[in-house]
């Protein structure tokens, strides 16, 4: 079962690097740019960086996925009860 959490931090782990190398390429494509930036702290541009983004997204969506599936998967390891009742009522005859 620890399994599952493995692939979610690695999955966590991919899209804080795909994030982290994002703002580089893009830091490093337009530095004529910089000159009109407003100065972020890292912190700041972070939260703007994963709130935006739409790998960010898929990727927190995909993890979603992945634990809805494990729950299923564990609730056919769950026990079910069955029951069922019938009645028949017999007339006398005169």
């Amino acid at each position: 079962m620890n399994h599952n959490k493995g692939n979610t931090s690695s999955l966590s782990q991919t899209a804080c690097a795909l994030l982290f190398f994002s703002v580089i390429i893009l830091a490093w494509a337009n530095p004529s740019m910089a000159q009109y930036a407003i100065p972020l702290t890292l912190q700041d541009g972070l939260k703007i960086v994963t709130e935006e983004s739409r790998v960010i997204k898929i990727a927190k969506l995909s993890e979603a996925m992945e634990e809805s599936n494990a729950h299923m998967a564990r609730a056919g390891l769950l026990p079910s009860i069955n029951a069922s009742a019938s009645h028949t009522a017999f007339r006398k005859r005169r």
